[in-house]
């Protein structure tokens, strides 16, 4: 098994407004690598920051990133009061964040695989 991705210095170079766009998409590629072979617990903490900023960010990064966050949605610390929001889920706090989450996960929910064809059409 490949050694570990150092996944909480990525993300905070990922986070790092000075980071080039170049080195911004190297640290989130190697962190869509590493989440999926982390611990839940470690997801849990290491996503959650990493949304900070979505609205922002260019539409390539947001689908990863909303990706990430629907990998590790199970394992997010939900905030027993508005005070622990900013803590548990900081990307929930801006507003613009906001919006583009919840709309996203709207969608999700809202949507409608299509019909499986039965196997005769196949």
């Amino acid at each position: 098994s490949p050694p570990p991705l150092p996944l909480t210095p990525l993300a905070k170079q990922f986070a790092n407004p000075a980071t080039a766009p170049m080195a911004s998409n190297f640290c989130l590629v190697y962190l869509e690598m590493g989440l999926g072979r982390a611990a839940p617990a470690q997801r849990a903490v290491v996503v959650p920051p990493l949304l900070r900023g979505i609205a922002r960010r260019g539409a390539a990064q947001q689908e990863t990133l909303l990706s990430l966050l629907l990998g590790s949605l199970s394992e997010l610390p939900l905030p027993g009061s508005h005070a622990e929001l900013e803590g548990r889920l900081p990307f929930l706090t801006d507003p613009a964040d906001r919006a583009l989450v919840l709309e996203w996960l709207l969608d999700l929910l809202q949507f409608l695989p299509p019909p499986a064809a039965p196997a005769a059409d196949r």
